[in-house]
């Protein structure tokens, strides 16, 4: 509060907790009712306005979250749209586990009608801030990428606090613009299988820029790519190489609705599989049910023609086929489940959507993005024995560059233009940059026991979180398949998204931070894979058990 050169800081109390448990009902404990300030504090507040005070600035945190201005925050500040305050700064902290990670300062734009961020990254919270430069480029980002990030999960918003800035990587190390290094176990979200910066993929892609980055014509690259993925992958007879994993599932399920003549498509909770609009959809409230929109700009009319069931629940599959059987062209699945964290499917699951998508005459479409080349050379369909009619490949067939492919029955893939009648055609499709990180890529995967010492690395790194867990008296459940696992913060077993949704995701912030701070970058959110690459050693897993063991400690 401010009154001419007198400054006064007035705390208030949130009773949100102490009224919900007074009247449930009255006082929902939601996001949008995340505070009730006490009516001791109001009548304070409301005497030095009285007294010819005014407010300067609105301090409020964040717990477990990044300090950014929420919606909620937002509802808050403004009455009829226009702000309580005009002119206010509103400094917002984010508080992990009772430590003070990041502050940002925002005022009222009333051209733009939001809440611009206003400070240059300069606003030190405590010494496990992001560092300077990481947090002047934050507000700068914040100021020109909505909310700072070009992919929503980088923005930390999972587990609070923000993100440091990556300066370069080699090996298993990322290291950011301050000159910190971390253990990296994100791994791009799962391309760098080889490490960063290996050699093999540098010099490919050092050679295919001096000739050119992109000619909008075929090369010979493609045709060797293309023939390497259909060598791994018996099921792709043909395949088309596309820019992303998102065009790979687009293109696979517009296909499978051109070859079948059919409209509706059958994911799965939980499952991700890009950002396209048929496939932004949450299940509705019935078994049979319509899905409906799970992202502001999908049309209703449109999400109707995607429904959903529970992952692994094959009863749910047979009684969806029952009522709906005619009407289904597809069923799209992660054949291992790794956007709700890694999710193996339960013994017989692939089998039944096989026999079942071939009785009822639709399409099986795996969508291989981030188990392919990962599990085993020729994916997850090698590793369980099953074959689907499509196949959405990524990630590690790029080398880290940008790349999607998806293939299949030769019968199928005649009717894409120009065979066929249904389109699909891109700019950089092919882009030689990628076709060469790739090459490299998968001529390295092919040599030796890569995938048995993939695996002794998961296994180690299961065993060294367990381990931890065990000793800290925490609840733990690892899912790991191969080298790519998720620790989920929860008792039982986790074998679909209702009970990956159980995990205590403050929890795991707590010890997300705490593994940062030790210098391990695991992913920044508890619904989301952890990697180890070939560039992995014993120790590095050794000093990131070591690293889990101290920071379950203090996440307990």
């Amino acid at each position: 509060m401010l009154r001419g050169q007198e400054r006064r800081l007035i705390p208030c109390r949130n009773i949100q907790d102490a009224k919900h448990e007074q009247d449930p009902s009255a006082f929902p404990s939601t996001g949008r009712v995340a505070y009730y300030m006490d009516p001791k504090d109001i009548l304070a507040f409301s005497r030095l306005e009285d007294d010819g005070f005014r407010v300067g600035v609105i301090y409020h945190s964040h717990p477990d979250h990044g300090p950014y201005f929420s919606e909620t925050d937002r509802r808050q500040a403004l009455s009829d749209g226009e702000p309580n305050y005009p002119g206010v700064t509103y400094v917002v902290m984010s508080v992990v586990s009772r430590t003070l990670k990041a502050v940002a300062a925002y005022n009222w734009n009333p051209e733009r009608r939001t809440f611009d961020r206003i400070d240059q990254g300069d606003l030190v919270g405590s010494p496990h801030s992001p560092s300077s430069r990481s947090a002047a480029l934050i507000a700068a980002s914040n100021r020109v990428i909505p909310g700072g990030v070009n992919s929503p999960v980088r923005a930390f918003r999972g587990v609070g606090g923000e993100p440091f800035f990556v300066a370069s990587a080699e090996g298993a190390r990322l290291t950011d613009v301050d000159g910190r290094s971390y253990l990296d176990f994100v791994g791009s979200w799962g391309p760098m299988i080889l490490g960063h910066a290996a050699r093999p993929v540098v010099e490919a892609v050092t050679a295919a820029v001096s000739r050119g980055t992109s000619y909008g014509a075929p090369t010979p690259g493609e045709v060797d790519l293309a023939e390497m993925i259909t060598a791994a992958y018996p099921s792709m007879e043909m395949v088309r190489l596309v820019s992303s994993g998102t065009e790979a599932t687009m293109s696979a399920i517009r296909l499978a609705r051109g070859a079948t003549g059919r409209d509706v498509l059958l994911k799965f909770d939980g499952c991700y599989h890009g950002h396209a609009d048929s496939l932004l959809v949450k299940a509705g409230s019935g078994g049979a049910t319509f899905g409906i929109p799970d992202s502001a700009g999908v049309p209703e009319s449109l999400a109707r023609l995607t429904v959903t069931t529970a992952f692994n629940d094959i009863a749910a599959v047979r009684a969806m086929f029952e009522a709906r059987g005619r009407e289904i062209a597809a069923v799209i699945v992660e054949p291992v489940a790794g956007n709700m964290g890694v999710v193996p499917p339960a013994p017989g699951f692939l089998e039944a959507l096989r026999e079942l998508c071939t009785r009822h005459g639709a399409v099986l479409i795996f969508d291989e993005v981030i188990t392919g080349f990962r599990l085993a050379f020729g994916g997850a369909q090698m590793k369980y024995g099953v074959s689907p009619d499509l196949t959405c490949l990524g990630k590690i067939i790029g080398g880290g560059l940008p790349v999607g492919a998806y293939g299949g029955r030769r019968d199928l893939m005649s009717r894409i233009a120009p065979l066929g009648p249904v389109y699909q055609a891109g700019t950089l499709s092919g882009n030689p940059l990628a076709v060469a990180a790739g090459l490299a890529t998968l001529r390295a995967l092919r040599e030796g026991e890569v995938y048995r010492r993939l695996d002794t690395l998961g296994a180690e790194l299961e065993r060294g979180l367990l381990a931890a867990a065990g000793k800290a008296g925490v609840p733990l459940t690892v899912n790991r398949v191969g080298s790519m696992l998720t620790g989920f913060f929860t008792n039982g077993p986790v074998t679909d998204y209702a009970t990956a949704k159980r995990s205590d995701t403050a929890r795991y912030g707590r010890f997300f931070h705490g593994m940062l701070a030790r210098g391990v970058f695991l992913a920044p959110s508890q619904f989301e894979a952890a990697f180890v690459s070939l560039a992995h050693r014993e120790a590095d897993i050794a000093a990131a058990a070591e690293a889990a063991a101290q920071s379950m400690a203090t996440a307990h």
